[in-house]
């Protein structure tokens, strides 16, 4: 070559023998396997050899056509250092590996040259998670010339035109195999594939992107989050059975779910890039933690409703722990023919005047109606004594014994007693204490709240209302049920609609203070979506709550999935009309 005066330096001329027109060279990238994906970083990393092809008419020789000893000449890396080559470069490159073992060149008798080398090749990428993980990718290797631009270096694929555009053959693979990813270029013939070259023109330079596309094998991401996910929900969903009284074993099946899909999304972000593109593994792990995060969100509801539902139970029971005095009350109202309102009005406390003839009245009547109780005022000590049971209010009070005669009670103070409230006279007359009317006066207050204003009773679709205010929950077929023979039971005829039957505000307390005894009737004479209602409106609100979250749960599980995986299309670049240029 140097005693032919070849210069290395300068690219090989024109056909024509000038450099009036610039070089074309074609390349060609021979991929042999893909090493590693690091989806964080944006990085593959592939396994392969670069080749290149040019003419050269400085390099032509005889062939054995011609006489010659050979039609090519094939030189080792340092053999071929003596001739012009194109310095072709990747520009998406992190980082690549050579070895001058690895590389051949190859020189045919009419100047064409060949020129190969083994790369372990690391570039950048874009990334589409959009579909993770059902998604998939390019891995695209960009070339061009480091130091000539189009007038004096052309740059195409193998076989390929001139110029912007899609030509000749830009990759040719081996049959690949990985453990993570598919080809699906590759797919339809389980065999070797090729891919077309993409040049762009851009500021006087040619850039040639040669390419390959792979998508996940999703079955690592569905046994690991998809399934666990719907799995955990199913936790989630066991809660609802689990008796709310049961705090600490409801509580940990309804926190132990959130806590599992917290971790496996951690996990999940842990391997893929922060950024602001929509995933749709990550909406629907999120999905999973925010269903997971109302289940449990639901038993707080649960735990508030039967704190209700226990107070309004108090309310019953203790109506039921002064059922000698109500019961009291009602006979002297049935014997009397009086309403048990007017009597409740009558042991209403009542308001002291300055009239000290009325207080001295009403203390006369106290002292000639006063039970077995006695009060004694002496120098501000006051003592308690019942018939049941003795209660000293402070140390020092007096108790007086029980063989004491009665005692007039009188009242000392300030001269003006208006605006004071003493005992009543109707509460002597019937022998109670207002502790005993707090429960059958709010039951009073129950039954006017349901009762209309031109009755003096309420029918069963109000006692229903009624009994709810006391931790009573019936349908509507038991009351009716409840209440008619409640009222056959003492002595009276119900109507044939039975529904039409009334109580009065006596026989309402009676009925209250025998419900045990009524409540046990069937809940519904009906079938189909009638009797679905009735059992329901049979719940207490928090079992209607934990009911409904039975039946409603699994479905909103279901309609969630089905809808991600019909808006999967929807996710990535492609399903939001997103066209990315690969080299920017």
């Amino acid at each position: 070559l140097a005693s032919r005066g070849y210069d290395k330096t300068e690219r090989p001329p024109c056909g024509d023998g000038t450099y009036v027109g610039p070089t074309k060279v074609e390349a060609q990238f021979f991929l042999v396997q893909v090493h590693e994906v690091h989806e964080k970083l944006g990085h593959v990393q592939v396994n392969g050899y670069l080749r290149r092809w040019w003419h050269d008419p400085r390099l032509a020789f005889n062939g054995t056509d011609q006489g010659g000893c050979a039609d090519d000449i094939n030189m080792m890396s340092t053999e071929s250092d003596g001739i012009w080559k194109p310095d072709i470069y990747v520009d998406n490159m992190v980082d690549i590996r050579t070895d001058k073992s690895t590389q051949l060149s190859a020189i045919s008798s009419n100047g064409r040259v060949w020129q190969s080398e083994q790369v372990v090749l690391t570039v950048r990428i874009h990334f589409d998670f959009g579909q993770l993980p059902y998604d998939h990718h390019t891995c695209t290797i960009v070339l061009a010339s480091y130091s000539q631009d189009i007038r004096f270096l052309r740059l195409t694929a193998k076989d390929g035109g001139i110029g912007h555009g899609i030509s000749g053959v830009g990759l040719v693979s081996v049959l690949l195999d990985h453990s993570v990813w598919i080809f699906p270029q590759q797919e339809s013939e389980r065999a070797s594939f090729t891919s077309l070259g993409v040049v762009e023109t851009r500021n006087s330079w040619d850039y040639l992107t040669v390419s390959f596309e792979f998508a996940r094998k999703p079955k690592y991401y569905f046994e690991q989050l998809l399934l666990p996910g719907i799995l955990f929900l199913g936790v989630s969903y066991i809660q609802f059975f689990v008796d709310p009284r049961l705090a600490p074993a409801r509580a940990t099946v309804a926190i132990l779910p959130v806590l599992i899909i917290r971790t496996m999304s951690n996990s999940l972000y842990s391997t893929l890039p922060e950024g602001a593109q929509n995933v749709w593994l990550m909406d629907f792990v999120s999905a999973c933690l925010i269903m997971s995060v109302l289940a449990a969100t639901q038993f707080a509801g649960v735990t508030t409703l039967q704190r209700m539902e226990s107070k309004r139970k108090a309310r019953l029971t203790g109506l039921h722990h002064h059922r000698a005095a109500s019961e009291k009350l009602i006979a002297h109202a049935k014997a009397h023919n009086v309403t048990l309102l007017s009597i409740l009005d009558e042991c209403s406390a009542t308001c002291l005047s300055d009239d000290p003839n009325s207080n001295a009245d009403h203390t006369a009547d106290s002292a000639n109606n006063i039970d077995a109780s006695t009060v004694q005022l002496q120098s501000g000590n006051v003592s308690l004594d019942g018939p049941d049971e003795q209660k000293t209010i402070q140390p020092e009070f007096d108790v007086v014994d029980r063989a004491v005669s009665r005692t007039s009670i009188t009242v000392s103070g300030p001269i003006g007693l208006a605006g004071h409230k003493s005992r009543s006279r109707g509460a002597d007359k019937y022998g109670v204490k207002e502790a005993d009317l707090l429960f059958i006066t709010y039951a009073q207050e129950i039954f006017l709240h349901h009762s209309t204003a031109a009755k003096n009773g309420i029918t069963p679709s109000q006692i229903r209302l009624a009994l709810r205010r006391f931790d009573m929950y019936l349908s509507p077929a038991q009351v009716v049920r409840a209440v008619s023979i409640f009222v056959r039971d003492h002595g009276c005829a119900t109507p044939e609609d039975e529904s039409r039957v009334e109580l009065t505000f006596c026989d309402f307390t009676a009925f209250l203070l025998r419900i045990d005894l009524y409540q046990l009737g069937p809940v519904t004479h009906f079938k189909g979506f009638r009797g679905v209602i009735d059992s329901f409106l049979a719940m207490s609100p928090s079992d209607m709550v934990d009911r409904v979250s039975q039946v409603s749960f699994p479905l909103i599980v279901g309609l969630v999935v089905l809808g991600f995986y019909l808006l999967l299309p929807l996710y990535g670049d492609e399903g939001l009309g997103v066209t990315r240029n690969h080299f920017a």
